[in-house]
């Protein structure tokens, strides 16, 4: 796959400087693609194709809080604790230590006008219309 292929398969939101991946989107929320027989996570693979190769135990982390933001000016690399601190800088940490969900797996971010609480998870009201709308075209 060469750059032009992926950022096809990438909505660019400019006020947000986010690239939105489109396709395949992991339980957790971050996008996925298939490549040379194995499913790799989209951010990383940008990582790859635009900045290099990955050091040996760092994650990619994101600048910009979007886990399907897969913009190689979003990511950076550090290891796992630097996740964690800059979750805790960011607001992100609930109590017991887990990463609190800013944005749904699309990508749309967690506010009171766009979301609301059901049963202590967020639900996504623009997802729920999409969803609403697709149905009533089929």
């Amino acid at each position: 796959m060469n750059r032009e292929q992926f950022e096809n398969l990438v909505e660019k939101i400019p006020e947000a400087g986010c690239w939105i991946w489109k396709k395949g989107i992991t339980g957790s929320g971050y996008g996925a693609l298939w490549y040379r027989e194995e499913t790799v996570s989209a951010h990383r693979f940008s990582y790859i194709m635009y900045k290099g190769p990955i050091p040996r135990g760092l994650h990619v982390l994101h600048r910009c809080d979007v886990k399907l933001c897969v913009n190689p000016d979003h990511l950076y690399t550090g290891t796992e604790g630097d996740n964690m601190r800059d979750a805790s800088n960011r607001g992100r940490l609930e109590g017991n230590g887990r990463i609190r969900q800013t944005h749904c797996k699309r990508g749309h971010e967690y506010t009171e006008q766009t979301s609301y609480l059901s049963n202590g998870k967020h639900c996504c009201k623009i997802c729920i219309k999409l969803c609403k709308e697709i149905r009533k075209k089929t």
